[in-house]
């Protein structure tokens, strides 16, 4: 019996250096584990910083999208003003030429009609005279 005590006081020693290698083991693989874990959450906290500067650099990007296209459509529309301007002023210049043009054949008429009249005028001038002689 006490040469099977000593064998079984051996073989509980070659178990418990089994369960403590063992523990060591799991005990390491643990802590791969937990740095695993620290890394991942090192890398998503990285990733979530990225993600909010995307964010607000898209967020300026719409703004300044949107107050270029803002301002092209103001431009546009001043545009659009100015060549409005630019036919009322034709339309007022051709207005302007039309009564030129008018007013330059009204004094041709009345110049006509002067010298039609200093024609009748002379004529019967001729014919006071040719009278009073």
């Amino acid at each position: 019996m006490g040469n099977q005590a000593a064998n079984i006081s051996k073989q509980m020693a070659i178990g418990m250096q089994q369960v403590s290698n063992a523990s060591r083991q799991v005990s390491s693989g643990a802590q791969k584990l937990a740095e695993l874990f620290q890394s991942a959450a090192e890398s998503t906290e990285t990733l979530k910083k990225v993600m909010d500067e995307a964010n607000v650099i898209a967020k300026d990007t719409t703004i300044t999208t949107e107050e270029a296209l803002k301002r092209s459509r103001e431009a546009n529309e001043k545009s659009q003003k100015g060549l409005q301007a630019i036919e009322n002023i034709k339309t007022n210049i051709t207005q302007v030429s039309d009564a030129v043009t008018s007013m330059v054949n009204s004094i041709d008429q009345v110049g006509q009609m002067a010298n039609s009249v200093s024609e009748i005028a002379g004529q019967t001038n001729m014919l006071a005279l040719k009278r009073g002689h």
